[in-house]
């Protein structure tokens, strides 16, 4: 559709690296009209703020004239960082780090949430969707910022009119390591069978 109306897709790539080969990206099947937009502050160090672009020769100086009004440029000495990282293998190790550390938060969390996360196969990332059932994501979401837990309802991410679905976004990469993360998590799974519990109650 996109290429019958001569429009291009922006294929927002950020946690691509983190699929590695199982994921062929847009820009590979439709170069031309693709443009692909990744970063290593998400998969390899957040602290490199270098982002990269890979589009069509076409579209490169439409694309550089706006970046440069825009006034985005990427600090040189970050730059020859990331170049030096990328080069050396380094960035690979780093990823594959992440990628380990991701895949076991994202077990803890199934062993300890079960059938309310999502998605329920185990992708590597540092976000998680967990469904509340009958019980309001905002209700939910403000009981656990009073324990100190910061979680976000799916009404924070709804474009458009639509209704919400009921869950929240965890964020499971905020926590300095896994053993952190595990009480988090408890207290939320407790939440879940607690709300569930009183509202049968009120039922009954």
């Amino acid at each position: 559709i996109a290429t019958a109306a001569d429009v291009p897709v922006i294929e927002d790539d950020i946690y691509g690296l983190f699929s590695k080969d199982e994921a062929v990206p847009l820009s590979v099947t439709h170069p031309d009209n693709t443009i692909l937009v990744t970063s290593l502050s998400k998969t390899v160090a957040a602290g490199i703020r270098v982002g990269y672009i890979v589009a069509d020769a076409a579209l490169l100086p439409r694309l550089r004239d706006e970046m440069f009004t825009l006034g985005w440029t990427a600090p040189s000495l970050q730059m020859a960082f990331a170049t030096r990282l990328i080069e050396s293998g380094r960035a690979l190790q780093c990823l594959e780090r992440h990628t380990a550390e991701a895949i076991r938060r994202i077990d803890m969390a199934h062993r300890i949430l079960g059938k309310a996360l999502h998605p329920v196969d185990k992708v590597p990332s540092y976000h998680v969707w967990v469904e509340t059932g009958a019980t309001r994501p905002g209700d939910l979401s403000a009981e656990l910022y009073r324990q100190g837990i910061l979680v976000s309802p799916a009404s924070h991410f709804v474009i458009g009119e639509g209704p919400a679905p009921h869950a929240l976004r965890l964020s499971l990469g905020q926590a300095p390591d896994a053993q952190t993360l595990q009480l988090p998590l408890e207290l939320i799974a407790h939440r879940l069978t607690d709300n569930v519990t009183s509202m049968l109650g009120s039922i009954v």
